[in-house]
């Protein structure tokens, strides 16, 4: 490009447009301004669902991807069935995109508006416009950004669309209706592309790409032992649904718990990392002034030093709890009432002067909330407006998008279920675990879902 610039002259010319001259250089120009135009008076064919094809698909710079078996069941049945109304032009050119049509602008099924406030929003928010309380709060036109109807801090473009529960309804009518689209074959052969498919892109669509069933979930079991059951021991499991994956760690045996059902969440850490035994501290801990952490991937403990930490030489710890969000994130109570913040990972602990007891009361939904939803505390019986329960020993939990997840124990193996919104039937999920379900277990009181997918 330099030796072009220093050995050829450039002369740059203004040519005015639509001018109505007939000179050379504005007939050229309105010719380039009409072939621009031609173009939106081409029938062009569907893209090619590329998710829907084989791993390998050949393609050429001139044919496109090469006719595969998905053609046919796409093209010839899917798309003649939703576009009945098309004139035979268009349904022609859609068919052999090889053929072009001309015509008016091609109206396709996928691009009808319901209303023409549809094609506004969507313009408004593709360029960072819509009015939303974010946008208005940044512009100075309200004082707060908060959202009017749930209260959420911020109100942007995801939480109305996404987000807000006010809107839930809305959405699941939307995809309601965009199912009821994929009407049935005349000769009721199985549609080529079956509705779990789509129903997952939606929900991937929606809600964002999750791992749901591919990665770990956490469980707690209880089992009793002794001459009267009096003592309790925690058996953690993690299972993978989608491959009936698992692995155990069992905790040393406790008499006097001090922590009970859903409580029991606050002595896991939030990254699953670490557990306690209870949030009563044990006598040898409380006078060393230490705390005893059971890692959940393998058979060690770990100790930490909370006394020398802090430098109080009069410390005693006496209870403590897992924070429900922030990872390997403890608070601990000493003798005195101090409540100390003690980051596992840092080795760091300060004093907590916003949160005057770290442990569950009565009235404290901290142990049920857990980053991606609630855990649902199972008690045989099914929840009012849910399909009756697959099984009668189980776990659960409820994800933010309202889709439950059901952990069955009834028998040594465990088997995983989800319940999709408005579903009228628990659905079983991958495989069964190997028998790892304790022989005493009494109770099934946190179930955890996979870290990172909230």
């Amino acid at each position: 490009m330099t030796q072009l610039l220093r050995t050829s002259k450039i002369t740059v010319d203004h040519i005015k447009a639509h001018t109505g001259f007939k000179d050379e250089d504005s007939r050229m120009n309105d010719l380039a301004d009409a072939s621009a135009k031609g173009t939106h008076d081409t029938a062009c064919g569907l893209p090619p669902l590329t998710g829907w094809m084989r791993d390998y698909v050949v393609w050429t710079r001139s044919r496109g991807y090469i006719p595969d078996n998905w053609t046919s069941a796409f093209r010839q049945d899917l798309v003649s069935i939703q576009i009945d109304n098309e004139t035979q032009a268009v349904q022609r050119a859609l068919r052999d995109p090889k053929e072009p049509t001309t015509g008016e602008p091609t109206n396709y099924f996928y691009t009808k508006a319901p209303s023409g406030i549809t094609g506004k929003i969507q313009l408004m928010t593709r360029i960072n416009q819509f009015p939303t309380r974010m946008r208005q709060h940044r512009n100075g036109t309200i004082d707060s950004p908060e959202c009017d109807l749930c209260g959420a801090p911020q109100q942007d473009e995801r939480h109305i669309f996404i987000d807000c529960p006010k809107y839930q309804h809305m959405r699941e009518e939307a995809i309601r209706k965009s199912m009821r689209i994929r009407k049935p074959h005349k000769d009721e052969k199985e549609n080529p592309i079956p509705p779990e498919a789509i129903q997952r892109y939606y929900q991937e669509t929606i809600y964002g790409s999750d791992d749901w069933d591919a990665k770990p979930w956490l469980l707690r079991f209880n089992t009793a032992g002794g001459a009267e059951g009096e003592t309790v021991r925690a058996v953690y499991v993690r299972f993978t649904p989608s491959t009936g994956a698992t692995s155990v760690r069992t905790l040393p045996g406790l008499t006097d718990q001090d922590t009970y059902a859903d409580s029991q969440a606050l002595l896991v850490s939030a990254d699953q990392e670490f557990a306690l035994l209870d949030s009563r501290v044990s006598r040898a801990d409380r006078k060393a002034g230490r705390l005893t952490l059971y890692p959940l991937d393998d058979d060690t403990t770990l100790s930490l030093d909370v006394r020398g930490w802090s430098k109080a030489a009069d410390l005693e710890t006496v209870g403590a709890a897992f924070d429900p969000a922030e990872p390997q994130l403890l608070r601990v109570v000493d003798s005195r009432k101090r409540v100390w913040k003690v980051d596992v990972a840092d080795r760091g602990p300060r004093r907590d002067v916003h949160l005057p007891d770290p442990l569950a009361g009565d009235d404290d939904v901290r142990p049920v909330e857990r980053r991606g939803g609630v855990i649902r505390v199972v008690d045989g019986t099914a929840t009012e407006g849910e399909p009756a329960l697959p099984c009668g020993f189980a776990g659960g939990f409820t994800l933010t998008d309202g889709a439950a997840w059901l952990f069955c124990a009834d028998t040594p193996k465990i088997t995983a279920y989800r319940l999709a919104p408005g579903a009228d039937a628990w659905e079983k999920v991958g495989a069964e675990s190997k028998a790892v379900v304790p022989r005493t277990a009494e109770d099934l009181p946190v179930v955890l879902p996979p870290v990172g997918t909230e």
